[in-house]
């Protein structure tokens, strides 16, 4: 969010760096330029947290995020201005590849939807264009997301690090200290929690010291798809990601062009997405049978019917005639579009061991920011046809819903998983171990028949 509304901000300020309405594309393609350096930095800080912690890496994040915010408010013309933007983007696309995932990996499995739903990004879509619009320039804006972003990293400083992560390491003695620590501060005395704890513990030992002995293992963005079951998972994923982040981006940053004012639009979108999250979240915690791909359903086929819907007004009548209609649907459906996002990262969370979680959450985070950087040419297609940018949409939408559907098994309430696949069904191991007893067999041949 702090990207979102800071660029749109610096659009409403385009003539401190003397830069007029016909400039409006280069401002758009500029927003292209800081989503790349969020797909960097996804790629980056997911390999380092699954090497050196999610805790460590947040810090190190967020206190990016803040130094180059602090530099953005500074700076002196456009170019600095978008440097800096790239840089903060870098540090965000840190953020956004850790964070769910160290979230994940310290809630129980029943709370999973509903914490990620109601107590995440939402909220901010509601009351940042307050801020923004109090803040008055986008200076003082960047400003705001500086100190606010050094607060979240010293609250971070008091927490735990992710006791799964720990114990993936094999540094079990310190993730039985935090689990007791935890289990301390939330009033946990039950001894058979703790007795189950302890073997669970006691396994995961034996199971590090077998597998891995002093060495350790290193685990790259070739794990996600060494069988063919988490190739699958992760083409699908990545592919469904890539649509929603075209859908849901492409049309908030086209959101100016919509009737009614730019903050208002912004907070009513920031209204309606937390209320479909409440919504989803309860869902998920109340009724069993709804999951992510139910979840995934319902969702894909209301943009698909929204986007339709917005095609044949633009038809019929053209924007003025219906630009009521078009803007409050226009608003729903980015809201909506959202939960594809949120239900893609919550499946590969739940999908992936955590051996390479991190890593599994870090590509599909490269697509969603490969989906974001693409999303401001979108409306390009506009310039040819005014349903265009719609009917790409609706296509996208589709084939997300075929694959996903099909694909992709359902995860709610699904236990972590911690391991990998053994060696024998990975696809690679699978081709070498058939070359090896093709290599045998011929050289058993050539000596027979010399």
């Amino acid at each position: 969010m702090r990207t979102k509304v800071s660029e749109t901000i610096e659009s409403l300020n385009q003539f401190q760096f003397n830069m007029l309405c016909e400039d409006g594309k280069a401002v758009k393609n500029s927003i292209t330029y800081q989503m790349v350096g969020v797909l960097i930095g996804a790629f980056v800080f997911g390999q380092i947290s699954d090497m050196f912690g999610r805790k460590r890496v947040l810090i190190i994040v967020l206190l990016g995020i803040s130094i180059f915010s602090l530099l953005t408010a500074n700076v002196g013309n456009f170019v600095q201005f978008l440097m800096t933007r790239i840089a903060v983007g870098f540090f965000t696309g840190g953020l956004s590849a850790v964070q769910g995932v160290f979230l994940i990996e310290n809630i129980p499995k029943r709370h999973r939807m509903w914490v990620n739903t109601i107590v995440t990004w939402s909220p901010n879509y509601i009351f940042f264009p307050l801020i923004a619009y109090l803040c008055y320039t986008w200076r003082k804006l960047s400003l705001f997301t500086s100190g606010i972003s050094l607060l979240a990293c010293i609250l971070l400083a008091f927490t735990f690090e992710s006791p799964r992560w720990m114990i993936q390491k094999g540094r079990i003695s310190e993730a039985r200290n935090a689990i007791a620590k935890i289990r301390k501060i939330n009033g946990d005395t039950n001894e058979v929690d703790a007795a189950h704890i302890e073997e669970i513990l006691a396994d995961e030992e034996k199971m590090y010291a077998n597998k891995h002995k002093s060495s350790g293992k290193k685990y790259t963005f070739y794990h996600i798809v060494c069988t063919k079951t988490y190739l699958i998972w992760t083409l699908t994923l990545c592919y469904g990601v890539i649509s929603a982040s075209l859908i849901n981006y492409g049309l908030l940053f086209n959101i100016e062009t919509l009737s009614g004012s730019l903050f208002w639009n912004s907070s009513l979108y920031g209204i309606v997405r937390w209320s479909t999250n409440c919504f989803v979240g309860s869902s998920d915690y109340f009724i069993p049978k709804f999951g992510r791909k139910t979840l995934h359903l319902v969702a894909v086929v209301f943009i698909v019917v929204a986007v339709i819907t917005i095609s044949i007004l633009y038809t019929i009548g053209g924007q003025n005639d219906y630009n009521l209609y078009i803007r409050y649907i226009t608003i729903a459906v980015t809201a909506i579009a959202s939960q594809l996002s949120l239900t893609k990262m919550m499946t590969c969370s739940e999908l992936f061991p955590t051996a390479i979680r991190n890593v599994a959450i870090s590509a599909v985070s490269i697509c969603s920011r490969a989906g974001v950087a693409l999303s401001p040419q979108l409306f390009y297609l506009a310039d040819i046809k005014l349903i265009l940018p719609y009917i790409v949409v609706a296509t996208l939408c589709m084939i997300d819903l075929v694959v996903f559907q099909l694909n992709v098994p359902e995860t709610k309430n699904k236990t972590l998983e911690n391991h990998l696949p053994p060696k024998s069904e990975r696809l690679f191991y699978r081709r070498k171990k058939n070359k090896s007893a093709d290599h045998i067999a011929l050289t058993s041949t050539s000596n027979y028949t010399s």
